[in-house]
């Protein structure tokens, strides 16, 4: 299993962007995803997401973004990289 999320954090919530791709495998999370595949083999391609409309207001905006390929349901290999805390200050 394999897959990409993203989310961002506003001054007033947290957006998990992407959609709910994990559904319909039994070991699915509540989270949204950008990429998912349950058997993953080769993939290639690229997401785009326009993050304005949730720029609002001034403060602090924080991106976070992970990867996960491996054997999720019995957690006993895999590999993860996750960067967190990109940080967006707007200011007036």
């Amino acid at each position: 299993e394999a897959w990409v999320k993203a989310r961002l954090t506003t001054p007033s919530q947290v957006v998990w962007l992407g959609s709910d791709l994990d559904s319909g495998d039994n070991d699915a999370d509540p989270y949204n995803e950008v990429w998912w595949a349950d058997n993953p083999y080769d993939d290639s391609g690229r997401e785009t997401y326009f993050l304005t409309p949730y720029i609002t207001q001034t403060g602090t905006y924080y991106l976070d973004f992970g990867a996960f390929i491996g054997d999720w349901d019995k957690r006993e290999e895999g590999f993860g990289a996750y960067f967190d805390n990109i940080k967006l200050v707007v200011r007036k």
